[in-house]
């Protein structure tokens, strides 16, 4: 088959499927149930997390970091914002300062 003949073929295989989809019956989207939202609990205090990320920041800190995570948990979550959408956790602080 030449080049010319070759594209023509294409061309008209493209149109003919085209028109194939054309003809078939729409069919309805697939529909998942929806689910009802996660119960939350309550919000952390934001204090309480801007602190737990700036003692997350140094090897001076390391009691204060086991004391806040003694009182809540769960602030081994949680992020705090700087500014400017720069989210931060403690262990993210603490991952990008050298050890004293």
């Amino acid at each position: 088959m030449k080049r010319r003949e070759s594209i023509l073929f294409g061309v008209a295989s493209l149109a003919s499927s085209s028109a194939w989809a054309a003809q078939q019956p729409a069919t309805e989207p697939s529909v998942r149930p929806i689910r009802p939202e996660p119960e939350r609990g309550q919000r952390q205090e934001l204090e309480l997390v801007k602190a737990f990320v700036q003692a997350g920041h140094g090897d001076q800190n390391i009691a204060k970091v086991k004391e806040y995570l003694a009182r809540d948990p769960k602030l081994i979550y949680a992020t705090w914002d700087w500014g400017g959408g720069d989210w931060e956790t403690a262990l993210g602080g603490a991952s990008h300062l050298a050890p004293a």
